[in-house]
C-alpha cells in the first residue's frame, strides 16, 4: 500500500477492466518512468532519441532500462479486432486515472505534454505482451518438495529478460524475488549458444500440454510460430534410452530430497540443501544430451523449486 503506484490502481478498482493484470503492469511502468524522469521535457526529449538510439550513453542507470523496455517490438499488425478494440478505452481510462493526481495533472501541463503520454501510455499498452509472468507455490508447507500448484500472481517488464528469446525445452528458468527477477542456468549454455527461457511461466511443462496447446499459445498470445526441438520435429520424450538414470548414485539422492516435505526440507542445515543443489545441477550437466527426458524434467523441476525454496528461505 506504501507503492507510489497503489492509489492509482485503487482509484481504478471499480471499473476492473478485463485485461486487468496488463492494466496494473502498464500503470506501474508509467509510474517507474514518472520517477526516472523527473522533467517532462527531457523525457520526451529522450524518447525521439530512444527511436534513433541517440545520445543513450548519457542515460542514467534507470533510463537505460526504460528504453531497454520502451524499444520492444509491438505486435500491432497481428493482433486480432478484439485485442485492438480492448486498447483504446484502456488507454484512455489510464490517461484519465493519472491526470487525477497531482505527481501527473501538475507536470503534464500542455497540449504537447498530455498528447505525449497518451501517446506513451498507448504504445505500452502495445508492447505489454512482451511480460514476463511470474510464479509461486501455492501449496502448504505439508505438502511435497516435487514440483507442483504453482500459480502466476503478477506480469512483469524486465530490460533483460524481456529480450530473451522462447523455447519450450529452455536453458535458463527465471522466478521473483521482491522487486527483482532471478535467471537461473538450468541446462549447459556453451559459448556462442542462445540463451533461451519458457514463455510458460518460466518453467519446463510441456510434457503435461499438448504440442498442438503450445504452438496456439504461442500464435495467438505471441504471435510466433515456436521452432524449438519440440515444436519443429517429432521428437518427444523418448522412452528408449541406453542408461537406467533411475539406479543412478545422483538421481536417487535428488529423488530423497523429492520425497520430502516443504516442511521438512525448510529444517535442513544449509550444506544440505547445497548437496542436493549440487546433485540436481551434475545430473543435468552429465546427461543434457539425452533431454527432453521425463528424468531430466523432473530434476529440472526439483532444482527449481530448491531455489525458490532457498529464496524464501535466506532472503
Amino acid at each position: 500500500m506504501e507503492a507510489s503506484f497503489h492509489k492509482f490502481l485503487c482509484f481504478t478498482h471499480i471499473s476492473n477492466p478485463s485485461n486487468h493484470l496488463t492494466f496494473e503492469l502498464v500503470i506501474k511502468t508509467i509510474c517507474k518512468a514518472n520517477t526516472i524522469f523527473p522533467d517532462v521535457d527531457f523525457f520526451m526529449e529522450t524518447v525521439e532519441h530512444f527511436l534513433d538510439s541517440q545520445h543513450i550513453d548519457t542515460l542514467n542507470a534507470g533510463q537505460k532500462d526504460f528504453f531497454s523496455i520502451f524499444r520492444l517490438v509491438h505486435n500491432h499488425d497481428k493482433l486480432s479486432k478484439s485485442q485492438l478494440k480492448t486498447i483504446p478505452p484502456t488507454t484512455a481510462l489510464t490517461f484519465a486515472t493519472f491526470m487525477q493526481f497531482p505527481e501527473f495533472n501538475k507536470k503534464f501541463v500542455t497540449t504537447k505534454h498530455l498528447r505525449f503520454l497518451q501517446h506513451l501510455i498507448l504504445h505500452l499498452f502495445h508492447i505489454a505482451e512482451h511480460h514476463l509472468k511470474l510464479f509461486q507455490r501455492k501449496s502448504k508447507d505439508d505438502g511435497k518438495v516435487s514440483f507442483s500448484d504453482f500459480e502466476m500472481y503478477a506480469l512483469g517488464m524486465y530490460p533483460f529478460a524481456c529480450n530473451i528469446s522462447h523455447s519450450c525445452v529452455p536453458n535458463v528458468s527465471y522466478y521473483g524475488n521482491g522487486a527483482s527477477l532471478v535467471c537461473k542456468v538450468i541446462r549447459p549454455i556453451r559459448k556462442g549458444d542462445q540463451i533461451f527461457i519458457s514463455y510458460r511461466l518460466g518453467v519446463p511443462t510441456f510434457e503435461k500440454v499438448p504440442i498442438s496447446a503450445m504452438e496456439k499459445q504461442c500464435r495467438t498470445e505471441y504471435h510466433f510460430k515456436c521452432e524449438c526441438i519440440i515444436c519443429s520435429t517429432d521428437f518427444f520424450l523418448p522412452t528408449k534410452y541406453e542408461i537406467n538414470f533411475t539406479n543412478t548414485k545422483l538421481y536417487k539422492d535428488i529423488m530423497e530430497a523429492n520425497s520430502m516435505t516443504i516442511q521438512a526440507f525448510r529444517k535442513l542445515p544449509r550444506e544440505k540443501l547445497k548437496y542436493y543443489e549440487e546433485c540436481a545441477i551434475k545430473f543435468l550437466e552429465r546427461y543434457d544430451r539425452f533431454h527432453p527426458i521425463n528424468e531430466t524434467i523432473e530434476v529440472w523441476r526439483i532444482l527449481i523449486t530448491i531455489w525458490l525454496l532457498f529464496t524464501t528461505r535466506f532472503h
